[in-house]
C-alpha cells in the first residue's frame, strides 16, 4: 500500500541540507549508502534519458501505469537504482538485470558479481531514494509529510502505536504517523516480503533517530536481528532504514544526492 500524497513537496536542497546528518547503523564492515534525487520540474528530454537506462520489462511496467506522474516517478526510481548500483561495481547502469522474488521484491540477477549487492528503493511525490549495501538484508522507505490520515492507524498500527499517536499533541501527530509508517515499510522490505506482512504485528517505539521493535510471536522473527534509523532527506520528507545486523560491528551510513541523469552534459545518464 502506498499512502496518499497529502501535501505539496518543497524543493530539497543540496547534500548540505540533509537533516539530521548521516546516521550510524550497526552492520558489517561493508558500507551502507543512501542515494536520493528530486523528480520535480524535469522535462521530456530528462525523461527520455532516464528511460534509456531501463530494460524492456521496466519500460513495459511504466507504460502500464495510468498517470503520467506515476510513470515519471517509476522511471526515475528505476534509473536511480541503476546509477546507485554502478557506484559499487564498474558496470554501465543500463546493463543491470533484475529478478523479482515471489513477493515481487527485486534483486540483482546480472552481472554475476552484482548479486552480492542488496538494495531497497522507495519513491514518493517529488523524491526517489535507494539504499545499497553488501551481503546483508536492508529495507528503506521514504514518504512525503502530509496530513495525518487518521483512518489508517486502526488498520495498520498496533494498539500501542495507535494510542501513542492519539496521545501526541495535534501538531506532532503527522510526523509520528509517517515515522512509524516508514519504519514498518522498511522492515517489511528488509524481510523480503513487502506489505504482505500483518503490520499490526509490528510495534515500534521511537528514541530520537532510532527505534525499538516488538514483533508478534506469530511472525517468527527476532527483533534483535535488526536495527533502525530515521532521517530526513529533505525538509518535507521522512525516511527509515532497517538493516540486518546480527552481532556485527557498526558502520556509517553515507547519504548523497545522486542525480537520476547527470547534469553535464545535459540530459545524459550514466555512471
Amino acid at each position: 500500500m502506498r499512502l496518499p500524497d497529502t501535501n505539496d513537496g518543497g524543493p530539497c536542497a543540496d547534500r548540505k541540507a540533509v537533516s539530521p546528518p548521516c546516521p550510524t547503523v550497526a552492520g558489517s564492515a561493508a558500507e551502507i549508502r543512501v542515494f536520493f534525487d528530486l523528480t520535480t520540474d524535469n522535462g521530456e528530454e530528462w525523461l527520455a534519458a532516464a528511460s534509456a537506462l531501463l530494460d524492456g520489462d521496466e519500460i513495459a511496467r511504466a507504460k502500464r501505469l495510468r498517470f503520467d506522474a506515476d510513470r515519471r516517478h517509476f522511471i526515475a526510481g528505476r534509473a536511480l537504482v541503476r546509477r546507485a548500483l554502478s557506484r559499487f561495481i564498474d558496470v554501465d547502469p543500463a546493463d543491470w538485470r533484475f529478478v523479482a522474488n515471489r513477493f515481487g521484491v527485486p534483486q540483482v540477477s546480472a552481472p554475476a558479481e552484482g548479486r552480492r549487492l542488496r538494495f531497497s528503493a522507495s519513491r514518493t511525490a517529488g523524491l526517489v531514494m535507494v539504499a545499497v549495501t553488501t551481503a546483508r538484508e536492508i529495507g528503506a522507505d521514504v514518504e512525503r509529510l502530509g496530513v495525518y490520515p487518521s483512518e489508517v492507524a486502526p488498520h495498520f498500527f498496533s494498539a500501542d502505536e495507535a494510542e501513542a499517536i492519539r496521545r501526541a499533541p495535534q501538531a506532532d501527530r503527522s510526523m509520528l504517523f509517517f515515522r512509524l509508517w516508514t519504519l514498518k515499510e522498511a522492515y517489511a522490505k528488509a524481510r523480503g516480503i513487502g506489505l504482505s506482512i500483518p503490520l499490526p504485528g509490528l510495534s515500534f517505539r521511537q528514541f530520537g533517530e532510532t527505534a525499538r521493535l516488538t514483533i508478534d510471536p506469530s511472525l517468527e522473527d527476532d527483533s534483535g536481528n535488526w536495527t533502525f534509523r530515521l532521517f530526513q532527506p529533505g525538509p518535507r520528507y521522512v525516511a527509515a532504514l532497517c538493516v540486518d545486523v546480527g552481532r556485527r560491528p557498526p558502520v556509517t551510513v553515507e547519504m548523497e544526492r545522486l542525480p537520476v541523469c547527470r547534469e553535464t552534459p545535459p540530459h545524459s545518464c550514466g555512471p
